[in-house]
């Protein structure tokens, strides 16, 4: 064998022989097969991922219902003894791949005949390029076995959950509803939404379901007799806040959300905010007496009308016509005698107090809808004589009853709220002295015994309160509605020592015979309040006094001719 020195492999190429070359010649070719060989290899595997991944995407959210154990994840809804109001069952829902479908036309033939389902729209549907798409959501056991029975190729069930509320339409402006993927959508659902998810403990709220029924029974049986477009309601603990009902009618069904007219969701006690009337001439005595501008033995006089420029105050249906005292002012709600005694007290000082009872801002609750007050931004004299007796400042029903509570509980502003063990039911802000509160009631139970209220009087229990006739205001025009009337009633009981505080109105309410065609609040919401104090009285067993004369602490002084009628 010859040896080749560095030198000659320098000056002369080496070439290898016939069979080296063909050596490295195969070696080169199984190379280049093997890296094909891996190339496709790699392509297959990325192809499959993609594919998976893709599939996966589609399919992950029927995944997640076919791996959903049996207990709901969706917290429930109690009220305030423990009794369900929203719950959650397991239903079935029907998805497709539409690769594995076999014919379509049979296929949509028979599921939307089976379903009652637009045809056209489920063979849009099934003639997609997808893995998964859905058919129907929550069907029923009897619409899952027909379709089971089917035996088509491609059509599949999921396990869901289905959002269900036992009590129908009772409570449902409270509660609220949830979409079809139970994300709540209004009421509590909608406040509560995160902790309803991420928690499996119950939201426990202040809601007294048999009074909750109570009371939209009432309301629908006054909306109905006196022809009103709606009626509603709070029902609030008066030392509390803790709402224990609080209505609209008409309502709507919650477990049939498709079907919920637009105009039934509005809620008028926390998200409508309205001038109502004679019932702010209770918070004006308030002002005024807490100031120490007045004592209830003080008076105004209320012969003529008030001329202010353009405008003039005057009494319903001419007033009295004289001098009124203090509790004869409220008692025969004086527009006149309310505006002298605003001015006596005067606007600064008025919307201090005001702002004080929370009137200018969103009323706290545990829901989203919330009205703002509307604030008038030139508060003059005109203003200030307006607002005494129930014109000029809108506020929602809500902001009334915490504001009203305070007066008769001995002075103190508390929370409203939904919510059962609420902390800050605790946090209470003193706005007008006990005195003052105690006064406030005496003169409320006067109105209830000889005045605007009378209707609204149950012998043994002391009611008191106040009615209120206010022109709707021209939403989207200027002044107010001649012929359109909202009429309310705004009260407490048993008054000499306050549990609950009521708040009632009527959407304009029509005059019927029994009412003489007449269509003040006196005629309507009074009697309407005393039905629904005398539904809770007997669902809480609450008992008459055992004296039935009045007691000392209601004692007012008034003319003797008021007392012998």
């Amino acid at each position: 064998m010859r040896v080749y020195s560095t030198r000659d492999l320098s000056q002369k190429k080496y070439r290898p022989k016939r069979a080296e070359r063909s050596a490295l010649s195969d070696a080169r070719f199984k190379l280049t097969i093997l890296g094909i060989i891996f190339f496709i290899a790699y392509f297959i595997i990325a192809l499959r991922l993609t594919d998976l991944s893709f599939h996966s995407s589609q399919e992950k959210e029927v995944n997640r219902f076919h791996s959903l154990p049996f207990y709901t994840k969706r917290a429930n809804i109690i009220d305030a003894h423990g009794s369900i109001i929203a719950t959650n069952l397991i239903t079935s829902s029907v998805f497709a791949n539409p690769k594995e479908i076999l014919d379509i036309d049979e296929t949509v033939r028979k599921i939307s005949s089976t379903l009652r389902i637009n045809a056209k729209k489920l063979k849009e549907k099934l003639t997609k390029n997808k893995n998964f798409v859905w058919i129907a959501r929550n069907t029923t056991p009897t619409q899952k076995i027909k379709i089971l029975e089917l035996g088509l190729p491609g059509i599949e069930f999921s396990k869901e959950e289905k959002r269900v509320y036992p009590h129908g339409k009772t409570g449902a402006h409270i509660i609220g509803f949830t979409n079809i993927d139970n994300h709540g959508l209004a009421g509590v659902e909608r406040f509560f939404n995160n902790q309803l998810l991420d928690n499996e403990n119950a939201v426990q709220l202040t809601i007294d379901m048999p009074i909750q029924a109570a009371l939209e029974d009432e309301l629908t049986k006054a909306m109905n007799k006196f022809s009103a477009k709606s009626a509603n309601a709070i029902i609030m603990e008066a030392n509390t806040g803790q709402i224990i009902a609080m209505a609209s009618v008409p309502g709507y069904d919650p477990n049939l959300p498709n079907k919920i007219k637009k105009e039934n969701l509005f809620s008028p006690n926390t998200l409508g905010v309205y001038d109502l009337g004679s019932i702010f001439k209770i918070f004006t005595a308030a002002m005024a007496l807490d100031t120490g501008k007045i004592t209830l033995k003080s008076g105004y006089d209320a012969t003529k009308p008030i001329k202010v420029g353009r405008f003039t105050i005057s009494d319903y249906l001419g007033g009295e016509k004289r001098w009124l005292s203090i509790p004869e002012i409220i008692l025969h709600s004086s527009n006149i005698a309310s505006a002298k005694m605003a001015m006596d007290v005067g606007s600064e000082v008025q919307k201090i107090f005001l702002k004080k009872l929370g009137f200018f801002e969103k009323a706290p609750i545990e829901l989203f809808e919330r009205g703002t007050p509307i604030v008038p931004t030139n508060w003059g004299d005109v203003t200030t004589m307006t607002v005494s007796y129930g014109y000029g400042l809108a506020v929602s029903p809500l902001h009334v009853v915490r504001g009203f509570a305070a007066l008769v509980n001995g002075g103190y502003l508390v929370q409203p709220t939904l919510l059962k063990n609420n902390i800050l039911t605790s946090v209470k802000t003193q706005v007008i002295s006990k005195k003052t509160s105690e006064n406030i009631r005496k003169l409320l139970h006067l109105v209830v015994q000889k005045g605007t209220a009378k209707k609204a009087d149950i012998p043994g229990y002391f009611v008191g309160g106040k009615t209120g006739t206010a022109e709707k205001r021209n939403i989207g025009g200027k002044g107010f509605l001649k012929k359109s009337n909202i009429t309310s009633f705004l009260g407490a009981f048993p008054i000499h020592k306050p549990k609950y505080v009521i708040f009632l109105q009527l959407d304009d309410p029509q005059g019927t015979k029994e009412t003489y065609g007449f269509r003040a609040a006196g005629w309507n919401a009074a009697p309407t309040a005393k039905s629904i104090i005398q539904r809770i009285i007997a669902l809480t067993n609450i008992l008459p006094e055992n004296n039935p004369t009045i007691p000392k602490t209601l004692h007012i002084n008034l003319p003797k001719k008021y007392f012998s009628q």
